[in-house]
């Protein structure tokens, strides 16, 4: 069973099957993203660019050269959190499946951090860290669907422009059932 994911829709498909996106599960209930169009666009904008500029940092194909300073200043802020906490990369940017609970999301990265398997979440602007929680807890969920049980480190990691970073650690137990809350509400609506 492959998950597919189109960028330009935001949409995953299963066997040509549309399942729902982490993000819109979130989204459906709480509000995962209240912003104002005003603040969100500018903010995605940047945020698309930052991740672009770190995938390929991390996939050792970014010319340097060609990123704004401003990037720049959010790329340096991804190298010392890969340095303070010995980050190997495991996966960039793939798409997962719940065959249990028929969802899908991509985790920015799965990596060994301090020697343990982690989820990476990337954020360049305002966070809230329940939101990060669960929807890292998603990630973890259609992870060990796919690879089976493991013992995963949840981290959202966000980036500024000054080539600092902040490190939301998702300890609470309750992200998971929080999550799974969240998409049960959200399927039902949609019926």
């Amino acid at each position: 069973m492959i998950c597919l994911y189109d960028a330009e829709k935001h949409v995953y498909t299963i066997d040509d099957i549309v399942v729902p996106s982490v993000t819109a599960i979130l989204k459906a209930k709480s509000g995962f993203s209240n912003v104002p169009m005003r603040i969100l666009k500018p903010a995605s904008g940047r945020g698309k660019i930052v991740h672009m500029a770190t995938h390929y940092y991390d996939q050792n194909d970014l010319e340097e050269s060609s990123i704004s300073e401003e990037t720049a200043g959010y790329l340096e802020g991804w190298k010392k959190f890969k340095k303070d906490f010995k980050v190997d990369m495991l996966s960039i940017e793939v798409p997962l499946y719940s065959v249990t609970y028929g969802f899908a999301g991509t985790p920015d990265r799965i990596a060994s951090v301090i020697g343990r398997l982690a989820i990476i979440d990337i954020k360049t602007g305002k966070t809230e860290p329940k939101t990060i929680g669960e929807q890292m807890a998603a990630y973890e969920i259609a992870y060990k669907d796919t690879y089976g049980d493991c013992m995963m480190l949840r981290y959202g990691v966000q980036l500024t422009p000054g080539g600092t970073y902040n490190i939301w650690p998702c300890k609470s137990t309750s992200d998971h059932g929080s999550f799974l809350q969240e998409l049960k509400y959200y399927k039902k609506e949609k019926i």
